[in-house]
């Protein structure tokens, strides 16, 4: 890059740093929708001849339903196993070996219900013997699967940043490219969300069910946020973990997943980015060329359970041989209400640097070992979360404590003009830094134009700046009461002598 462009982009920078925080950037988004639905983001960008493809799908384990909890995110990864034409070398000599797993499959989740109950109506060895067949006949699956034949790839045509990740409510797929494999990718990306195989599917589940022992089940962190999440949410499918409940995983079947698929990967439930250095023209033409080709489907179902409002404080308790561990949460506004922004602003005030409430008066006193507020802004609800780690010999209840002494000072103190100024600023200096990285940009205007009605929502600054005084201290008293949090804490085990 020349040295003129690095001075452009530094003053560029600077620009929209001095910028009020009510001044969005203005991005030459050029926005289309495919006939099937599939809805397109280009963002024309040439400081480097690459550009970046990002994919997002409108589901998450909010769309999950018991049994086929942890679907998301194992779709994911087998959105990488390959299609009809990749990663195999003859798929017609694939095919009757998969559907003979299936129907092996079928009769092995037939034969796992009846063994749900303690009267005997399964047959254990049975169920082996099934998992057995369909280990042995995976195995005999290799000899024609290519394996990471996506990556290899895009590897030989200058691909980085290959990867995928799943959330609470989408699941996104992004890499980088030189300019000129543009059409490759949309080749490779439409085939993939056209005519996936899900190969070696059960030995796939074992490798997410392994990520769930790790993440989890040996984890006492992530075993305390699982039950800190599912006995805050009553009703909600935010209570199920995105790795999913070890029972599902256990279960689920091939074909279970393809209908998942199916449903939730329709077009219109696709916005797809593209960030870099080509013509827009080029892009279309692409475009409608591969991804206009998949199929139309009819649009995914709408999650419209929610929690009950909470009639009174929820605890729950792990017990474990780490150390102790606390988190304290609150059910926000509806996204998009403005108490969602003054609550984000909160969080800042009491957690945000070391000049922050919390760190001033509880980690540096020694209290506490770390402490953050924050929160979680979903497609469907919001969240503040208060999380603690305290400093031996003290404990989660002295942490509780003092945590309820700093809430009800700030009910009593507003905050200073200078600590709303500093949480402003430091949101400002990360949506600034955010729009040199088109991976980070893309995020954000895909989930924009997927869950904020229109890509051009991506910039929330304003919100922020009309943020008062008056407002924190009214959403810190309306929506953080005792009666309306869960706390979850993670206790040691007594140790018999």
């Amino acid at each position: 890059m020349s040295i003129l462009r690095h001075a452009a982009m530094a003053f560029c920078l600077v620009s929209m740093l001095a910028l009020p925080a009510f001044a969005s950037p203005e991005l030459p988004v050029r926005r289309f929708v495919l006939p099937n639905g599939l809805t397109v983001l280009f963002l024309p960008r040439s400081q480097a001849p690459v550009f970046t493809g990002y994919i997002l799908a409108r589901v998450g384990s909010v769309n999950e339903w018991p049994g086929i909890t942890g679907g998301s995110h194992l779709l994911e990864h087998l959105m990488f196993k390959g299609t009809r034409i990749l990663g195999t070398l003859d798929f017609k000599a694939e095919k009757p070996i998969l559907d003979r797993i299936d129907r092996l499959a079928s009769q092995m989740r037939n034969e796992q219900a009846l063994l749900r109950t303690a009267y005997g109506q399964g047959d254990p060895q049975k169920v082996d013997s099934l998992r057995s067949q369909i280990a042995e006949l995976e195995k005999g699956l290799k000899h024609y699967a290519v394996s990471d034949e996506l990556w290899g790839i895009y590897q030989r045509h200058g691909g980085t940043r290959l990867n995928a990740s799943t959330g609470w409510d989408s699941t996104q797929y992004h890499v980088q490219l030189p300019s000129n494999r543009f059409r490759l990718w949309a080749f490779l990306e439409a085939d993939r969300l056209t005519s996936p195989v899900f190969r070696e599917f059960y030995s796939e589940r074992d490798v997410v069910r392994e990520e769930r022992r790790l993440r989890v089940e040996t984890n006492p962190s992530g075993m305390l946020f699982e039950q800190f999440m599912a006995t805050l949410h009553s009703g909600s499918p935010y209570g199920n973990p995105i790795v999913g409940w070890p029972s599902d995983l256990d279960t689920v079947s091939r074909e279970y997943m393809l209908a998942y698929f199916h449903h939730y990967y329709a077009p219109s439930n696709l916005v797809a980015v593209v960030i870099g250095d080509l013509e827009e023209a080029e892009v279309r033409q692409g475009m409608a060329e591969t991804f206009g080709k998949i199929p139309r489907r009819p649009d995914p179902r709408p999650v419209f359970t929610r929690d009950v409002p909470p009639t009174g404080e929820r605890r729950v308790e792990v017990l474990s041989s780490a150390r102790p561990q606390i988190y304290i949460g609150y059910p926000g506004p509806p996204p998009g209400h403005p108490d969602q922004y003054a609550l984000k602003i909160l969080a800042g005030v009491l957690s945000k640097g070391r000049t922050s409430r919390l760190h001033r008066n509880l980690v540096q006193s020694g209290l506490v070992q770390s402490m953050s507020a924050y929160m979680y802004t979903r497609a469907l609800d919001n969240l503040f979360v208060v999380e603690a780690i305290p400093q031996a010999p003290h404990t989660v209840a002295e942490v509780e404590v003092a945590f309820q002494r700093e809430l009800e000072s700030l009910l009593t103190e507003p905050p200073a003009a200078w600590e709303l100024e500093k949480v402003r600023k430091n949101l400002e200096a990360d949506f600034v830094r955010s729009l040199n990285y088109p991976l980070s940009l893309a995020r954000a205007l895909a989930q924009a134009e997927a869950f904020r009605g229109t890509w051009r929502n991506y910039d929330e600054r304003a919100r922020y700046q009309v943020v008062t005084a008056a407002d924190v201290q009214r959403v810190a008293g309306e929506y953080l009461t005792r009666e309306r949090r869960t706390v979850a804490t993670l206790v040691q085990k007594e140790v018999k002598p």
